[in-house]
């Protein structure tokens, strides 16, 4: 028995380019707010940074409320690990 498929997609220029149209409205509306975000500035990681270096000197910042950015102590281990490995190196990371 031979497979027919459920929807049957013309090969027309009109239907490719109403699938490009669509993927660009889908690809908006998901991450259209992203220009917003501060990482556009190295905001967040140059401070991740600074908490990652510090908790590198003293292991007891994990759990200080004098970070800039505290996030789950869980990742941060691994952002330490990284610290240790890469340096500084903020290209590393991403």
């Amino acid at each position: 028995m031979p497979k027919i498929p459920i929807f049957q997609i013309g090969r027309a220029p009109r239907t490719y380019w109403i699938y490009g149209v669509l993927m660009v409205l889908l690809t908006l509306a998901g991450f259209g707010n992203l220009y917003t975000h501060q990482f556009w500035d190295g905001w967040d990681d140059q401070s991740m940074l600074m908490d990652t270096a510090a908790i590198a000197k003293d292991i007891s910042f994990l759990f200080s409320p004098d970070r800039l950015l505290p996030i789950r102590p869980s990742k941060d281990l691994i952002f330490l690990m990284g610290y240790l490995l890469w340096g500084e190196n903020l290209a590393a990371f991403h």
